[in-house]
């Protein structure tokens, strides 16, 4: 649903992983409690 806000709020068009907004959603997504670290891996939740 996030991303999806995202997206529309940015007039449904995709952004590039580099664009702030991107990479501010990417951290709050990656600091969700709700997966184990150790089940991580280097892309999970990341910009891309």
């Amino acid at each position: 649903m996030l991303a999806l806000e995202l997206y529309v709020r940015h007039g449904r068009r995709l952004l590039d992983a580099r664009h702030p907004d991107v990479v501010a959603l990417s951290e709050l997504l990656r600091a969700l409690p709700v997966h184990p670290l150790e089940e991580r891996d280097v892309s999970f939740r990341n910009p891309t």
